[in-house]
């Protein structure tokens, strides 16, 4: 049976969940794939700290060039990201995480991948207030977001 082309949404995500780094460096672990209901809430409530948790560390790690610290929190960050598109109702965390890549000096790479996820969650993120108001402060963003977008587009 042959498969079907991806879209240009399918293939944007598909170009988000590549991103993961590799190197030499320790890796992130792994996370159980079958996660309990329970275990799901906890997750989700802790994500909104983990995102700008492991931002900060990478643009830490970035400024003193410690290069295995960037890879695994860079991969941390990934993995919340990625995984946060199945368990996580509200991205009140993620837009977080935007705010402090525009309010705050990171490096491109970073900058980057936040705005690849916003590009592929775009449909979630235009009723949330706090990005709406992101975009109002942050004219910057919003350009950056229409050419990630514009990718996606069919």
């Amino acid at each position: 049976m042959e498969e079907l082309p991806l879209s240009k949404q399918e293939r944007l995500w598909a170009k988000l969940v590549a991103l993961r780094r590799t190197s030499g460096s320790p890796e992130a672990s792994p996370e159980a794939s079958h996660l309990s209901e329970d275990t799901e809430a906890r997750a989700a409530s802790k994500t909104d700290v983990q995102l700008l948790c492991h931002a900060k560390v990478y643009v830490f790690a970035d400024c003193y060039g410690v290069v295995p610290l960037m890879t695994l929190s860079f991969n941390k960050l990934h993995h919340t990201l990625v995984n946060l598109n199945f368990h996580a109702e509200s991205l009140a965390g993620f837009v977080a995480l935007m705010q402090y890549c525009y309010e705050t000096p990171v490096p491109d790479d970073l900058k980057n991948i936040v705005v690849l996820f916003a590009a592929c969650e775009v449909e979630r993120l235009r009723n949330n207030t706090k990005f709406k108001d992101l975009l109002d402060a942050h004219a910057h963003m919003g350009t950056d977001m229409f050419w990630a977008v514009l990718d996606r587009l069919e």
